[in-house]
């Protein structure tokens, strides 16, 4: 095979697509909550207007979703996030090695 030949494949020659643009994020009732509560804080240390925050989250889509179920979900995320983190650092730390000795 040509891996690890220093062969590079060849830059696909298609434009960029643009990312279509995302949804406001979903928040549930315990999230929107401890936005509110930042929201409090940041207007008591009085540094910045509150009140187009204060719009801008009362838009958020509150979901119906039990906050044990939001909990779970988030710590699944966060753990996927954290595998993956693990695998990248891994591949470049072989990498890395492998670049030290040139075959």
């Amino acid at each position: 095979s040509l891996k690890g030949r220093g062969f590079q494949a060849p830059v696909a020659r298609t434009p960029r697509k643009r990312k279509p643009p995302s949804p406001p994020p979903v928040v549930n009732a315990w999230e929107a909550r401890r936005l509110e509560r930042a929201e409090k804080k940041k207007s008591r240390e009085g540094s910045y207007n509150g009140a187009s925050h204060k719009k801008h989250i009362e838009q958020l889509p509150v979901t119906e979703e039990s906050d044990e179920a939001w909990l779970n979900r988030r710590a699944e995320k966060n753990l996927l996030t954290d595998v993956n983190e693990l695998l990248a650092r891994a591949k470049a730390r072989r990498k890395a090695i492998a670049a030290m000795f040139p075959t």
